[in-house]
């Protein structure tokens, strides 16, 4: 019994630590979830650059830091699947821009850091880098 008991505990912690499977929670608000929100706003703001990676004509302040425990779960999924060699993403940022999307991934071991525009089906249609 102590045994199944212990193991039982091993599992259970072993499947919380990060290192074990996605990200499952977005960023808190800071300053460079606050960069990044210009950024994307930015690229609103260039009709070009909008069409090119697919986002929908909306204004800048329907762009917002998303904080809902599903939508970051799910990026974390799509973001394991577009980098399967960093299975344990631990930076992430993710935007939602009015029906579309957008994650940071800061974790892309350069001095830049990536974002990934994705439609409301999560399908990527864009990235760039950006610092």
């Amino acid at each position: 019994m102590r045994f199944r008991l212990l193991v039982g505990s091993a599992v259970f912690v072993l499947s919380c630590s990060p290192r074990g499977g996605t990200r499952t929670g977005c960023n808190a608000p800071d300053g460079v979830s606050t960069h990044y929100l210009a950024v994307i706003r930015l690229t609103l703001g260039n009709t070009y650059r909008r069409m090119a990676f697919r986002l929908p004509p909306i204004g800048a302040a329907d762009v917002h830091l998303v904080s809902d425990p599903a939508v970051c779960a799910r990026a974390g999924q799509v973001m394991v699947q577009l980098k399967p060699k960093h299975p344990s993403l631990t930076s992430l940022y993710v935007y939602q821009i009015g029906t579309s999307y957008a994650v940071i991934d800061r974790d892309t071991g350069g001095d830049y850091d990536g974002i990934y525009f994705f439609d409301p089906t999560w399908h990527l249609s864009g990235s760039e880098f950006a610092q």
